[in-house]
């Protein structure tokens, strides 16, 4: 088992996150994405796929703040390339028709790992943005199932700094 992203780095994430401009948001997701571009890449195939924009924002959001969770942990992810994205994906896939079949979520949440993580994506999920605006079913599906191979990435490629 591998190290645990704690509410307060989490808290600390959102914080720093949503509190900066635009210009320096757009630097630390250069950042971000230049550090783990085969990531990227993966997480945001399935924005590309569905051509659903509101996805790939999303994606960008939480894997930003995911990665500054565990910066704020004072940990850091190992690159991520393709080989490792492939020999994680016949697991998820298995673990989701799992919990597809099942409807178990015990299966999602002994996968992720990150419980802290994991329960903040589904509290997004239901909550309104400043708007008023709950995010639509489609996009809200797609965006749980690539948040759970986001976190349990993240989590199995996390390393002390």
């Amino acid at each position: 088992m591998g190290v645990l992203i704690s509410v307060e780095s989490l808290e600390k994430a959102v914080a720093k996150i949503d509190n900066l401009d635009d210009d320096s948001l757009e630097k630390l997701s250069e950042t971000y994405t230049n550090q783990q571009p085969e990531l990227i890449g993966y997480i945001l195939s399935s924005g590309i796929e569905y051509e659903n924009d509101t996805l790939m924002e999303l994606l960008i959001y939480y894997y930003m703040i995911f990665t500054e969770a565990v910066m704020q942990q004072g940990l850091s992810l190992q690159p991520i390339n393709d080989e490792m994205i492939d020999a994680f994906q016949e697991e998820y896939l298995e673990v989701m028709e799992e919990y597809m079949n099942e409807e178990n979520f015990e299966v999602i949440d002994s996968f992720c790992n990150q419980n802290v993580l994991l329960y903040f994506l589904m509290q997004e999920l239901e909550m309104e943005d400043e708007d008023g605006e709950k995010i639509d079913e489609e996009t809200g599906s797609l965006l749980f199932m690539v948040g759970i191979a986001l976190i349990s990435i993240i989590d199995r490629n996390i390393r002390e700094l």
